[in-house]
């Protein structure tokens, strides 16, 4: 028996930081279209079961059309089983999946589902890792086998403030059985103080094999105790660059005639997304730079279909806005999507410095920003310093803008050099 574990697919996702609309909209279709190849994995590899362990979907709120075709994929399959446990994000959801023949949900009480009937004896389990792969072979006392089959269930709870601290006494599985566990929420050794926390001790001992886990989105797996292992698949897709790195799912090939059970990750995203940080330091020009940022690309050998943030650092003595814009309008058409992000630290002669701080004191004193008018607090005065600069016309932009950027460092207590 094949079973794919998923979570944390955060269908509808805003996908903000893409500005160009017509993309984002793109890229969030890439996300419903690679929930649709899982379907299609499912049945060229002979899936039985799907689980889903939290946040299919990015929010309750889910558009009409995006829930008809999550639907239209589980009802066009109806040999798959989806086990699907909601999340915090699309814990309030309210759609009438829950009348689909093969789609069966779980709620803040335990409910357990058996994929098969029939019973094998009391086994123990070793677990072998080999890196992206674990296989769990059960030892079993040929006297004591009744059948040839080892039935399977599947069960999980949604996590609340009620029930997150007394579900662990409603786990009764059977020592003879292989058994799956399905939460969302955050796995702590001994216990948590969030409402998604899940306490590992107190899952321990009672006959868990696999606990499958969402609300994590990278790929995390270790052991829960002698007999059992937990296991975070991560998202289907990389949304933002806090999730770069390999996405996809976990394949569980359960052999029902011995308890053996093999876990490999799929690697499935359509996209990848990568961070990469150039030092820069003393470096003239944007030809330089973009050489630079270009090398340390093929270094990292990124796919033209994946999706880049470029990080400049280290320490300049200039201005980097129009070569960021420089190296983003080249690369652009080299990679699906790139970023450049001005993280160098600047460095400006005295001269530059005091020219900045005459026009950000000559400010100050056209609108009077000090004390004698009743104060300002920090976020008030920013503000009205921020707005008084853009005002006015008779400074360069690129003065403008460097003189909020001194003025800010200055209001922060930071040294200027």
């Amino acid at each position: 028996m094949k079973i794919i574990h998923c979570a944390d697919i955060h269908l509808g996702s805003g996908i903000s930081y893409i500005e160009d609309p017509a993309k984002r909209r793109e890229r969030q279709d890439e996300l419903l279209e690679t929930y649709r190849r899982m379907f299609r994995y499912a049945v060229l590899n002979e899936i039985e079961a799907i689980i889903i362990a939290g946040d299919l979907f990015d929010t309750d709120q889910v558009a009409a059309p995006l829930m008809g075709a999550v639907i239209r994929e589980i009802i066009d399959h109806p040999d798959i089983s989806v086990y699907y446990l909601k999340g915090n994000h699309d814990v309030n959801i309210k759609s009438g999946i829950e009348n689909i023949p093969n789609l069966h949900c779980f709620t803040d009480v335990v409910k357990v589902y058996g994929l098969h009937n029939n019973a094998l004896p009391k086994m123990n389990d070793i677990h072998d890792l080999h890196g992206d792969t674990d296989v769990i072979r059960s030892l079993h006392n040929s006297n004591e086998i009744r059948n040839d089959r080892v039935n399977v269930n599947i069960a999980g709870v949604e996590l609340t403030p009620d029930n997150r601290d007394s579900f662990y006494d409603e786990l009764n599985f059977a020592p003879e059985d292989f058994n799956i566990l399905v939460l969302h929420g955050q796995l702590y050794e001994n216990g948590g103080s969030n409402e998604l926390a899940i306490n590992k001790r107190l899952l321990q001992h009672r006959n868990i094999d696999y606990l499958a886990l969402g609300h994590i989105h990278a790929y995390r797996s270790g052991g829960i105790d002698a007999r059992g292992i937990y296991c975070y698949p991560g998202c289907l897709e990389g949304r933002g660059f806090d999730e770069c790195g390999s996405h996809g799912f976990v394949v569980l090939d359960i052999d029902t005639a011995d308890g053996n059970c093999k876990r490999s990750f799929v690697e499935f995203a359509r996209r990848k997304l990568h961070e990469i940080q150039v030092d820069i330091t003393d470096m003239t020009g944007g030809a330089e730079i973009l050489n630079s940022v270009e090398k340390s690309l093929d270094n990292a050998r990124c796919p033209e279909q994946d999706m880049i943030r470029v990080e400049l650092t280290g320490m300049v003595d200039q201005e980097l806005s129009p070569v960021c814009a420089y190296i983003k309008k080249v690369l652009s058409e080299r990679y699906y999507y790139i970023k450049v992000k001005d993280a160098a630290k600047k460095t400006y002669s005295l001269h530059n410095n005091a020219n900045c701080n005459e026009k950000i004191y000559g400010l100050h004193k056209d609108k009077q920003m000090d004390d004698k008018s009743g104060g300002y607090d920090r976020v008030s005065f920013r503000k009205m310093f921020t707005d008084t600069v853009r005002s006015k016309n008779d400074i360069s932009e690129a003065d403008r803008e460097e003189i909020i950027r001194l003025g800010i460092m200055a209001l922060n207590g930071e040294e200027l050099i």
